[in-house]
């Protein structure tokens, strides 16, 4: 049974091209994480500095070990 793990992330104004090249940076580190199945990032659409991270995972796992590569952005 997969797990799934969403995040919103607030990405403060201006730093949404960062943001998405440190998600960029961050997945062949996810994409390794034990039990890995797929991982999706989405702009809100009212607010577009809100970001959405979508990751399924077979066991819940590994998402703790990226997290951190893409915060404080």
């Amino acid at each position: 049974m997969a797990v799934i793990e969403h995040a919103s992330l607030p990405v403060r104004p201006g730093m949404e091209v960062e943001f998405e090249a440190a998600i960029a940076k961050a997945r062949p580190l996810i994409e390794a994480s034990p039990g890995f199945i797929s991982l999706t990032l989405r702009r809100g659409v009212g607010n577009r500095t809100a970001l959405s991270v979508v990751g399924r995972m077979a066991n819940g796992r590994g998402s703790s070990r990226w997290f951190s590569s893409i915060r404080p952005l």
